[in-house]
């Protein structure tokens, strides 16, 4: 009796031994369709319309037009300015008149020079200003403006680096949260199944109630983690939707998403590598030139500045006939004293610098820091990945010697769920630790700075 009540539970179990075991191919299947998006297509798409990327550029693009109006200040102001005047005032009818080249002897008669007639004037002046000599002022605010484009064009990669690097984060969160959904998916529909067996052979008198009741039970529990398994799906798409700046369904395919993985160099070498490339630290050894150059800029208003002006005037009563001049004017101007605002603008400039040149070193100091936490926590995930994969295969191995042990009566139904348990644990974490691992060559290319591929820049 007891041999067929074992034969009974083979039975009972065996669909929940068969429909776990397969949940991992079901994932593969699942998260493979053809059509999806790829990592690939995924890092385009966010190096396209991720928002504070394309916010960063804008950076760039002010940057460019702050060093065209440097340019400006070193080349030739023309100006063209046309006026009217109508006027009875006797020092605009005198001056009005002598520029028409109309004015006569009868105009120096007392009353028309104390009374005169109502006068029209039509003024046509052309001017041409151009600055000789400023203390450098103009050269240090075009050496500032060149450096504020080369900073905004380290920010910029670094904006790019960043974006690549939580696209894949992202990404690899939506695999995973995928992946854990699957599991639980057909972990669940196993479980109902088992019930509706296990509630038939409980009728028959074949198996106990408590049989029963630990089976309503593991459906119960996998319902919850069901729940939260499917919040996490839809979190993690909104993201990756997020991070690419998009708004749609998401269907990944993952064909590209595992590639294999060198060893990273050794931590100096890692390190040595990050402090030549990383476009963020340029960025700022750029703006601390910039605001070195902004103090010479301050410094040169101590020195005086010399400009020409020349000027061509065209002056008629009505457009037909017209009186013309010019002039040229060379002029220095030297500020002697302005309440000491010089002095605190200096000062000011000076203080900007060297916080500039402190932050340049305190970033170089992070990224040391940054590379060896990347480099470590990368290590650690590729051993975990071996872990891992070694429990999967005992695992599985335990679960195969469980099932031949019930099928000879010489273990319990528990056992056989409790083997089956552990070998989708050990997958759910063989999962856990590819993702995590491909995160954390992620997290060392960051800190690196290593350059976005071209294949994923050709998509902007």
């Amino acid at each position: 009796m007891k041999r067929r009540q074992r034969c009974a539970h083979v039975t009972a179990w065996a669909p929940v031994i068969l429909a776990v075991l397969g949940t991992t191919a079901h994932a593969g299947k699942t998260l493979g369709q053809e059509g999806g998006l790829t990592l690939r297509e995924a890092m385009r798409t966010a190096l396209a319309h991720n928002r504070v990327l394309n916010a960063t550029r804008q950076q760039g693009v002010a940057a460019q037009a702050g060093l065209t109006q440097a340019r400006a200040g070193l080349l030739p102001r023309l100006d063209a300015d046309e006026t009217f005047t109508e006027t009875d005032n006797p020092t605009l009818v005198f001056s009005n008149l002598l520029n028409q080249q109309r004015f006569t002897k009868d105009d120096f008669a007392v009353d028309s020079l104390n009374h005169p007639s109502s006068l029209s004037n039509f003024g046509t002046r052309i001017r041409v200003e151009q600055p000789l000599f400023t203390g450098g002022k103009l050269l240090a605010g075009l050496d500032a403006a060149h450096e504020s484009v080369a900073a905004a064009g380290g920010e910029q990669a670094r904006a790019e680096q960043e974006t690549i690097f939580q696209t894949r984060r992202a990404y690899y969160g939506a695999l995973l949260a995928d992946g854990n959904l699957t599991t639980v998916d057909g972990a669940l529909a196993a479980a109902r199944e088992h019930v509706e067996t296990a509630r038939a052979l409980f009728d028959r008198g074949v198996v106990v109630r408590s049989d029963l009741l630990r089976a309503e039970v593991l459906v119960g529990s996998l319902e919850r983690q069901r729940i939260d398994a499917d919040n996490a799906t839809r979190t993690a798409r909104s993201q990756l939707n997020y991070t690419m700046g998009t708004d749609g369904e998401i269907r990944l395919q993952e064909a590209d998403a595992w590639p294999v993985l060198d060893a990273p160099p050794p931590l100096e070498e890692s390190t040595d590598i990050a402090l030549h490339q990383r476009p963020d630290l340029q960025a700022m050894e750029h703006a601390w030139r910039r605001d070195q150059a902004a103090l010479r800029q301050t410094q040169a208003d101590y020195l005086p500045s010399v400009g020409v002006i020349g000027q061509y005037d065209l002056n008629s009563e009505n457009l037909s006939q017209a009186g013309d001049s010019y002039a040229v004017f060379v002029g220095a101007r030297w500020n002697v004293f302005n309440g000491l605002a010089t002095t605190g603008k200096t000062r000011e400039a000076a203080a900007q610098a060297a916080r500039s040149r402190l932050l340049r070193d305190d970033l170089a100091a992070r990224i040391r820091v940054e590379v060896e936490q990347a480099w470590r926590g990368l290590t650690g995930a590729t051993r975990q990945v071996e872990v891992a994969e070694r429990n999967q295969e005992r695992a599985q191995e335990n679960l195969s010697i469980v099932r031949d042990r019930y099928a000879g009566g010489l273990a319990r139904s528990v056992d056989v769920l409790d083997a089956v348990a552990t070998a989708e644990q050990t997958d759910v974490e063989l999962l856990q630790a590819r993702v995590s691992r491909q995160v954390r060559h992620a997290e060392l290319d960051l800190a690196t700075g290593q350059p976005v591929p071209p294949s994923e820049s050709e998509g902007r």
